[in-house]
């Protein structure tokens, strides 16, 4: 049996979710009581209407700093969902994120001080841009997370030629879909080889076959993510 963790919904979810935690991080001289109600309210309107859905897992994008994400993680280990996803892979933004998570240390410091915080399961999603991946999952699992999820986008560029600069404002970003999913399978291998803890594998999934081939690697559950917006219907294919 193939276990399908939706990453997306619906696109619209998927942008207001992440505005809600750009919100949290931008704001941080309002008092915690605030943010709370603020995270609350926004999780209750998003759930009401729609029914109780199985999972609800809260995933952390941003952080510029260990005592943002500690901070975001003290507030969601109070609320009503399953689990944490706790992203140090951001290609995205110009601090935070990759800044933690492409060293031993840093993915090791930035776990063990949210762990410290947070009672719910964990998961720490980490980026293919290092020399060894199988070392920074190792990390994930001695700073005693639950699970590590793999991989984020790879760090790509495109220049506009006739403007002669990036296209992107922050002048690289991430790379996903199809043409990352080789990459990603043979790093879910590799990590399938070092850690015990369960491996959420990710990258460039589109079909049954690609959710099998990422088992077969060593994961224990697949993620769809880019594939949903190539067609809202990936992961219900994926599983027939």
């Amino acid at each position: 049996m193939i276990k399908i963790q939706s990453k997306v919904k619906n696109e619209t979810q998927c942008i207001h979710r992440r505005k809600r935690f750009m919100w949290i991080t931008d704001n941080r001289k309002k008092k915690e009581e605030d943010i709370y109600h603020e995270i609350n309210t926004g999780w209750n309107q998003r759930s009401s209407g729609m029914g109780k859905s199985r999972y609800q897992t809260a995933g952390v994008r941003c952080g510029s700093s260990i005592e943002e994400y500690v901070e975001l993680c003290r507030i969601l280990n109070t609320l009503d969902i399953d689990g944490v996803e706790l992203n140090l892979s951001c290609p995205n933004v110009k601090a935070g994120c990759m800044a933690f998570g492409n060293t031993y240390e840093g993915v090791k410091q930035v776990t063990t001080e949210v762990r410290k915080v947070l009672d719910k399961p964990l998961i720490v999603k980490l980026t293919p841009n290092v020399t060894d991946i199988a070392s920074i999952a190792k990390a994930v699992e001695d700073a005693g997370a639950d699970g590590v999820s793999l991989i984020n986008t790879l760090l790509g560029m495109k220049i506009d030629i006739n403007k002669r600069k990036p296209v992107l404002a922050n002048n690289t970003g991430g790379l996903s879909g199809p043409a990352i999913k080789p990459v990603a399978v043979r790093m879910v291998y590799q990590v399938a080889q070092a850690v015990n803890i369960p491996i959420l594998g990710m990258g460039g999934i589109i079909n049954g076959d690609d959710a099998v081939e990422f088992m077969l690697a060593g994961a224990k559950a697949i993620s769809i993510g880019a594939g949903n917006f190539i067609d809202p219907y990936t992961s219900v294919n994926t599983v027939k």
